[in-house]
């Protein structure tokens, strides 16, 4: 999504890519970020996260968020809740701790993904999130 200007020491957006919010690497924030567009994290956020187009966790970056988006990738650290309302991706060096809810998920090797999941890829699924249930006791108990 975002490559380095061999020229100069400075991050561009690759083109067709709309990231809108960029939080780059060293730079920690706190609190509440809302975008219609892409946002890319390479630094530290804490708090909640909401984007109707895609997240993207940079390898190095760590997250401590509530994540809202349609599409979601981890290549760095996430620990929060999670909707993902297309799809999930954790990258090789992802790793997201949480309850996460998508339409796909997909877990690449040497990705983590430690906690609760729920994939509904149909249309109702996608369009209303839902509060994530840990399964009945007798589920658990066999």
């Amino acid at each position: 999504m975002l490559r380095k200007n061999p020229k100069k020491n400075e991050m561009k957006v690759a083109e067709g890519h709309g990231a809108e919010t960029i939080i780059g690497t060293g730079v920690t924030f706190d609190g509440q970020i809302k975008s219609a567009g892409d946002i890319y994290i390479a630094g530290e956020v804490k708090g909640t996260i909401e984007s109707k187009s895609t997240v993207v966790v940079n390898q190095g970056a760590t997250v401590e968020a509530d994540v809202y988006a349609r599409t979601l990738l981890v290549h760095g650290n996430l620990n929060g809740s999670v909707t993902a309302t297309e799809s999930l991706e954790v990258g090789e060096t992802g790793r997201l701790f949480g309850c996460v809810q998508a339409g796909a998920v997909k877990v690449a090797e040497g990705g983590l993904l430690d906690g609760s999941c729920k994939v509904d890829s149909s249309a109702e699924g996608r369009a209303k999130p839902t509060a994530l249930t840990p399964p009945p006791k007798e589920a658990i108990e066999g």
